[in-house]
């Protein structure tokens, strides 16, 4: 009881590290036409620190999951915190070379994952379920807040002060270093496991090909992520002691789980991409408004995401998921069909958007931590962090060619008048068809994805 009582005093600290690292992502991609001038790079070029981040965000997810199994969450949470500032302190010290930039990044985010990959083992692993289906909800709540503070960050510091400054930000974290030490336990186990280098370093390759395939359409890259994906499945097959195992693949219910999250958080991250995209070239919007229409969905993600443990609780997990994906479709349904008529059709959009996302977490974590024994928790979480990573990569990089498709731009479904409307209202659309497709696929398999709680 008192172990309990003392996690709970420490969770906010783990979620303000989880903030301060998060933040930064938004940051510096909202940032990224600022960095094009800075360093005179292409676009393209200057997308690749929020790529590197993203994926270092999913294997981190992983490392930091596993490794929890073995070494005390609050040994893991202190070392990423110093890895998160030696990072912080590198970016700004040589913000000049763009290469330190994504050097620093990918240091600073695979330190700080750290909190956000370990705050829900950690409310698993300590604390009583009802209150571990709270801390779901914070985690989106955290993920959603960190959106807010990154565009506000990005937007206010690139063009008041410098956008070098970002980098010291996480710097607040060290303040959380006594709590964790006082209140977190030691709980070390002496184990032979050694972290899966080799299965780690395939999914990462994986991640890649298939992000390079959906840029370029290279059938030689298709190719290529089929062959990876082929060798790590028989790696998985034969290594016992793989970071993640064939019978995680064999459990219906989680596998279930990480299909739907695919679907769900692939679009999310699809939609926050293409946004700024639409609004620009429909309503002719600069950036700096572009993130003000957005804000006020952050803030809308957060509030949901706080509450989304007790919705959960109060509906039920099969109910709380229906209601989500249904306005995820619903909302993308009447941006499609009303995309040029009026800017604040878009704001009311994204609102009711963030706030369908911000009911999914914790659900679907609820499901995932169900669907395991307590000593795969950790790796399990761990894949499922990183499928999201994943998932957000695949979406912005079909979106990314779906907008030069041509015949998106000539099939014109709700009598759009702006020019460029039919195509941002046909991808909407697609989005539309693969949410009703998760929601198809969970109705079919309700009964499975049930908990005791719920059944």
């Amino acid at each position: 009881m008192q172990q309990s009582e003392n996690v709970k005093k420490v969770m906010p600290m783990i979620m303000v590290i989880f903030l301060s690292s998060a933040t930064l992502i938004q940051a510096f991609t909202i940032i990224s036409p600022q960095l094009a001038i800075d360093f005179n790079l292409p676009e393209s070029t200057i997308s690749m620190q929020a790529s590197i981040a993203m994926l270092v965000l999913g294997v981190a997810s992983i490392i930091y999951s596993t490794l929890s199994d073995s070494i005390s969450i609050r040994k893991l949470i202190i070392f990423g915190v110093l890895i998160m500032c030696i990072g912080s302190v590198l970016g700004f010290v040589f913000s000049n070379s763009f290469i330190m930039v994504v050097i620093s990044r990918a240091i600073q985010t695979f330190g700080g994952t750290g909190a956000s990959a370990l705050l829900i083992i950690t409310a698993s692993r300590y604390l009583d379920e009802k209150t571990q289906v709270k801390y779901y909800g914070y985690n989106t709540a955290c993920a959603q807040a960190s959106m807010a503070l990154g565009v506000l960050c990005g937007g206010f510091l690139s063009t008041y002060v410098s956008w070098k400054v970002l980098f010291l930000l996480p710097l607040i974290s060290v303040i959380t270093i006594p709590a964790l030490l006082k209140y977190l336990p030691e709980d070390s186990k002496r184990t032979n496991q050694k972290l899966d280098v080799a299965g780690i370093s395939l999914i990462s390759i994986i991640t890649i090909l298939l992000s390079l395939y959906f840029n370029d359409l290279d059938i030689k890259l298709l190719l290529l992520s089929i062959a990876s994906i082929v060798v790590f499945t028989l790696y998985i097959m034969k290594k016992k002691n793989a970071f993640i195992t064939v019978d995680f693949f064999q459990n219906k219910k989680y596998l279930l789980t990480i299909v739907l999250v695919f679907l769900t958080f692939g679009v999310q991250a699809a939609f926050s991409f293409v946004f700024a995209f639409l609004a620009q070239n429909i309503h002719q919007v600069n950036l700096g408004t572009v993130s003000l229409i957005m804000l006020p969905s952050f803030v809308v993600g957060t509030v949901i995401g706080i509450v989304s443990g007790k919705i959960t609780i109060k509906f039920g997990l099969s109910k709380t998921i229906m209601i989500a994906i249904s306005l995820m479709g619903a909302s993308l349904l009447i941006g499609s069909i009303f995309i040029d008529t009026n800017i604040t059709v878009l704001a009311l959009v994204t609102c009711m958007f963030s706030g369908a996302m911000g009911l999914l977490y914790a659900p679907f974590m609820t499901i995932v931590i169900n669907a395991l024994p307590k000593e795969k928790v950790g790796a399990g979480l761990g894949f499922f962090n990183l499928m999201i990573s994943v998932a957000s990569s695949m979406g912005i990089a079909i979106t990314g060619k779906l907008l030069s498709v041509n015949i998106l731009k000539n099939i014109n479904l709700f009598g759009l008048e702006t020019l460029s409307a039919p195509l941002f209202s046909n991808i909407l659309l697609i989005y539309v068809v693969v949410l009703i497709i998760g929601l198809g696929l969970y109705w079919l398999n309700k009964s499975t994805l049930s908990i005791k709680e719920n059944a």
